[in-house]
């Protein structure tokens, strides 16, 4: 939900949402959610002030969370956000990383969660320094990793850390290395990956990731192998009759509450999300087109999730215009690269895609290269330049008059 307020402030511009986003992300840094001892964020509080919290850490919540900090610390220039993702990254690396998983030297993965031992959180720093840490979970999860991954690609180069990519296309080697014959598996450890088979999120975000990663390296096995993840992704869990994608796999052996398929919201959007920034790269209109279909088998369902169909709007408003993609020519640690990075991420346009790549002539000064769909401009070498090219090549109004008016207007009965 965060992050969709983020989008409607970008897009907008309604400082309605900009004050919704600074309250809410200042209102988590200084309450008791966040550790300011260890770092990271607790899963939940039980008082509606924010405080006593549920001590137990995860890694999808810190994940979510970092990227939140990251996204708003840029579109609102704080720098005291970019500091908060930034130290929530340290608590991910510091606390949940494993360069080897027990069981399999060499394996590097994230652990899923750290135990929510309040004899241990519960005191103030000296303390804490006398007691050993609450244990992790000794399994990793293939959807949190792969969002992790996701994570540390972009907080590469814009908290000019690129030690950070650096883990993370480890993480994501060693996951390809575990997934044999093209299966995914839900949990992994140091013996392989175990049943459950992989879920539909834990592809999506697989192949997310893989995406994430080919535009970090433009290396195009990143880009066959998110193909060949999309394709799978297809044919084990998409509905060919009714649209949308079931959360598990077919199987006739199956006990219990795992013979029911579901079609969960949240997840069928993070699929639909993929698929689309797969067309983007590719220009396959069938992973358009199925995007589509699965948006349009909800539309008579979305407003029973309530705030949960958060994601859904975001892959609408996605579906409905065109991507504008800013290509960040620069090198890691230069303030001109960084500089142009924020004023990218500031651009009002509903659909947005930054990618950063490193320059080849180190002499070269940072550089955006701004395309909608085909058209390109000439790059922009100021910062402050970039958004006024964007609206001249997008006609009156970066996108309209309004980017949010009537955008379930494709689907019937919306």
């Amino acid at each position: 939900m965060i992050q969709f307020v983020s989008h409607l402030a970008r897009t907008t511009g309604e400082e309605f949402y900009r004050v919704m986003l600074e309250k809410t992300l200042d209102r988590m840094a200084d309450s008791p959610l966040n550790d300011k001892v260890d770092g990271g964020f607790f899963r939940h509080c039980a008082a509606s002030d924010w405080g006593e919290p549920q001590w137990e850490k995860l890694l999808e919540d810190n994940v979510g969370l970092a990227q939140a900090y990251l996204d708003a610390g840029f579109l609102l220039d704080r720098d005291d956000y970019c500091l908060t993702a930034s130290q929530t990254i340290d608590y991910i690396i510091e606390h949940l990383f494993d360069g080897a998983v027990p069981g399999f030297p060499g394996f590097p993965g994230f652990h899923g969660s750290q135990g929510a031992h309040s004899e241990y959180f519960s005191l103030p720093l000296e303390s804490r320094r006398e007691q050993s840490r609450p244990p992790v979970d000794p399994s990793c999860y293939t959807s949190g990793n792969a969002q992790a991954v996701v994570l540390l690609l972009d907080a590469a180069w814009r908290l000019e850390r690129p030690e950070l990519g650096e883990t993370a296309l480890e993480v994501l080697d060693a996951l390809d290395n575990k997934a044999e014959s093209g299966d995914v598996g839900h949990e992994f450890d140091g013996s392989g990956m175990h049943v459950p088979a992989g879920f539909l999120l834990d592809w999506a975000n697989l192949l997310n990731a893989h995406l994430s990663a080919y535009a970090f390296t433009n290396d195009s096995s990143y880009l066959d192998r998110a193909t060949a993840l999309a394709n799978g992704m297809l044919d084990r869990f998409f509905d060919q009759q009714n649209g949308g994608f079931f959360d598990i796999e077919q199987d006739d052996n199956a006990i219990g509450h795992l013979e029911i398929r579901e079609k969960p919201l949240p997840d069928n959007a993070a699929a639909a999300l993929a698929l689309l920034k797969l067309h983007q790269v590719t220009r396959n209109d069938d992973y358009r087109q199925v995007a589509e279909t699965t948006l349009s088998a909800f539309v008579q369902s979305y407003r029973e999730y309530g705030e949960f169909a958060a994601p859904y709007g975001l892959a609408i408003h996605h579906l409905k215009h065109s991507p504008v993609e800013v290509t960040v020519e620069g090198r890691h640690r230069d303030p001109a690269t960084t500089a142009m990075l924020k004023a990218a991420h500031q651009l009002s346009c509903p659909h947005l895609e930054v990618k950063p790549i490193s320059a080849e002539d180190t002499a070269t000064p940072a550089l955006a290269h701004v395309c909608l769909d085909t058209v390109c401009l000439p790059p922009v070498s100021d910062p402050g330049e970039l958004a006024e090219a964007v609206e001249n090549m997008a006609g009156p109004g970066p996108f309209g008059d309004n980017p949010l008016e009537n955008i379930f207007e494709r689907f019937p009965g919306a």
